[in-house]
């Protein structure tokens, strides 16, 4: 099992059918290990909205650097080593300061990642980490308290809302 959900509420935000629920992984099942989420070495806990779409996309990561990607950055620039083969630089200097992608498909990154979804997730996602994968994508930060979840569901509603038309026509499977 890779985790255990709690809490489950499922319904419309804002016009976006979704699913919120508090998530508890160990550490080793995560893909990637999110920076800061409450970590321990018996469990994470998150809090999490899941939302299906009709898509079939390749698998990213968006979450938001900590000093240490920065300090990496920072050396990749001087030794012009790539430090992370998985991360994904869009050519924005500002998104590619604030946010790291994690994939293995530049070009899709580059195009869900597009200047209109670049600047919602630097707007209303800065908090929350987000991965995309298959028909489907989640976004989650550390346990919240229940008056907090709102920035929770409004910023799986922005990520949904600017997904930008290229990758509804070249992903979608409905």
């Amino acid at each position: 099992m890779l985790g255990v959900d709690d809490n489950p509420m499922c319904g419309t935000w804002k016009g976006v059918h979704l699913v919120e629920m508090d998530y508890a992984v160990t550490p080793g099942t995560i893909r990637v290990r999110p920076q800061g989420y409450g970590y321990s070495p018996y469990k994470v806990s998150l809090s999490v909205a899941f939302v299906r779409i009709p898509v079939n996309m390749p698998y990213l990561c968006v979450r938001r650097k900590d000093w240490v990607t920065r300090i990496a950055d920072d050396l990749d620039r001087v030794d012009h080593l790539h430090h992370d083969p998985l991360e994904i630089l869009i050519g924005s200097s500002h998104f590619d300061r604030t946010f790291e992608l994690l994939g293995r498909d530049a070009e899709f990154a580059r195009r869900i990642c597009d200047q209109s979804m670049s600047k919602a997730l630097l707007q209303d996602c800065r908090d929350f980490a987000i991965e995309i994968a298959g028909g489907g994508f989640v976004v989650y930060h550390p346990l919240m308290d229940p008056e907090n979840l709102p920035s929770l569901l409004d910023a799986a509603q922005s990520f949904h809302d600017h997904i930008p038309n290229s990758v509804w026509q070249e992903y979608g499977t409905g």
